[in-house]
């Protein structure tokens, strides 16, 4: 036997699962970006499409913000400073290699998300081997397959956003900071600082990691490495350090205000120019009603019953070192919605940190529901029917709520002017669409898939005649049912060819 086949047979499971999951992801792969939280999805593809369409030396590998021709001296980045870079740069790739569309900016997601399910199998195994014995492989094929059947992952894991990028990474420094615990190989320990870096430069959620691993490791190893665990903890000073360093080079002292501004509004504190904090009372119990939506109740109470018997067990003084590493998997996946709950508040997505500990912890808990039973018949009847039964309870639970999310198009006006807009325009032209609040709703989704010089404004007719505005643009959208009065549609409609589309009017305002 070859060992090609023996890997594949040894393997099969996991490699089932990852087609399934494959399959799961690609639900969404070739859709526009009108869904639920798919502000994210064209505002990075907008930043990895200028990264493709200008030179290196002008955008030197910052978030250039801005749709339609720019100006290539004076590239805007600041309304991008809260972000580290290491995600549009992945996804320019893509689009520098494949081509720019929906499917080439989600595959990135997917990809990173099959590899936080792999990661997921091989450390619910790395674990429990000891503690579940021949269960563990289930226990392993019971969590990866309840992450990728969460609607969180079946939504979310193809989403243009870098949190699947990041969890990826963060779960590959996870994984060999276990192995370098029991090896204590130096080649563990580079993976682990390579990876965690990667992390660090994809989302701000990943920084959170390291310290939590630093204390598990002062804790609970005996035999300690200061100078490698040192190392290890001072990375994310390091990493912070290069970021703000490249932020200098494209803006010099003025990107202070903006990454100031961007952290202090994240937080859940009370700071001038920032929103009221939010009742700890309430954001508790909507993010507990979001992560039931997220993770199916069976799950979360599988899940928080394995907590349980964590607690019991360290109030009875017994210490399990790689249980307390779940929990600190778990800590982190608390971590980042908690540190920016305004933030959080906001943005649903972010309780997919806590994606991997439930898939793991509910699953361990179930198979050793399944170990206690004496009878080897009815031990295995359980398992059969958790490993195939449990994930199909998620999927009947949250079905409704999944096929919600898959079917959103709630910004589907923005793509649709958009694309008006690109069809019937030149690259140079510039367009005024005649609402604010249109432009405040989907401004950048008409903006990616209009790829155009707009403005955004309401005028009253007055004003319009007085300012002479009609002159200042190539064309004039007029928007039915927007701040701006029909008057001022009926004024450019006696002097200005158009044509109409539904809700939207484009005047040609310049021959």
């Amino acid at each position: 036997m070859t060992r090609i086949k023996k890997f594949l047979i040894e393997n099969y499971a996991i490699f089932l699962i990852l087609i399934f999951g494959a399959v799961l992801l690609s639900i969404n792969i070739n859709k526009p970006f009108i869904g639920h939280h798919d502000f994210n999805s064209a505002c990075f593809s907008q930043i990895a499409h200028n990264l493709t369409r200008y030179s290196i030396f002008d955008t030197k590998l910052g978030l250039v913000s801005g749709s339609g021709p720019l100006d290539p001296n004076h590239l805007s980045f600041s309304s991008c400073t809260h972000n580290v870079p290491l995600y549009p740069w992945l996804l320019a790739l893509s689009f520098y290699l494949f081509g720019q569309g929906e499917f080439q900016a989600r595959i990135i997601s997917v990809v990173a998300s099959l590899g936080i399910l792999l990661f997921v199998y091989k450390i619910t195994e790395k674990l429990f081997a000891e503690k579940l014995g021949l269960f563990s492989k289930p226990a392993a094929v019971l969590a990866a397959i309840l992450f990728v059947t969460s609607p969180m992952i079946i939504y979310f894991g193809s989403n243009v956003f870098p949190e699947p990028q990041a969890i990826f990474f963060s779960l590959a420094s996870f994984y060999f900071f276990i192995l370098w615990l029991e090896k204590k190989r130096t080649r563990d320990f580079c993976i682990l600082l390579i990876t965690s870096s990667l992390s660090m430069f994809t989302v701000w959620g990943s920084y959170f990691l390291p310290p939590l691993l630093v204390l598990y490791y002062l804790i609970f190893e005996k035999k300690k490495d200061f100078k490698k665990i040192l190392a290890f903890g001072l990375l994310p000073i390091f990493i912070f350090g290069l970021f703000l360093v490249h932020l200098f080079i494209l803006q010099g002292a003025n990107f202070v205000p903006g990454l100031s501004f961007a952290f202090s509004s994240r937080l859940n504190v009370s700071l001038p120019k920032s929103p009221e904090t939010l009742s700890a009372k309430l954001f508790f119990i909507e993010e507990s009603h979001r992560t039931i939506a997220y993770y199916s109740k069976t799950t979360i109470l599988l899940s928080f019953g394995w907590l349980l018997l964590q607690v019991k067990a360290m109030a009875k003084g017994r210490h399990d070192k790689k249980s307390f590493l779940l929990v600190t998997l778990m800590l982190w996946g608390l971590a980042y919605p908690l540190f920016f709950q305004k933030a959080a508040d906001i943005h649903d997505y972010f309780l997919i940190y806590l994606a991997p500990f439930i898939a793991i912890s509910a699953s361990v808990l179930g198979l050793q529901i399944a170990g206690a039973v004496k009878s080897k018949n009815i031990s295995r009847l359980i398992l059969i029917l958790l490993v195939l039964g449990l994930p199909l309870v998620q999927i009947l639970q949250t079905k409704n709520f999944t096929y919600t999310l898959l079917t959103t198009s709630g910004n589907k006006p923005g793509m649709e002017l958009g694309n008006l807009v690109s069809k019937n325009t030149a690259f140079p032209d510039k367009i005024l669409v005649l609402s604010g609040q249109f432009g405040a709703f989907f401004g950048v989704f008409t903006n990616y898939y209009g790829d155009r010089t707009i403005t955004y404004s309401d005028y009253s007719l007055s004003d319009f005649k007085k300012e002479q505005v009609d002159k200042k643009y190539d064309y004039v959208v007029y928007i039915d049912g927007r701040d701006t009065k029909e008057d001022v549609a009926n004024y450019l409609t006696n002097d200005y060819p158009f044509m109409k589309k539904d809700i939207f009017t484009v005047f040609k305002t310049k021959k």
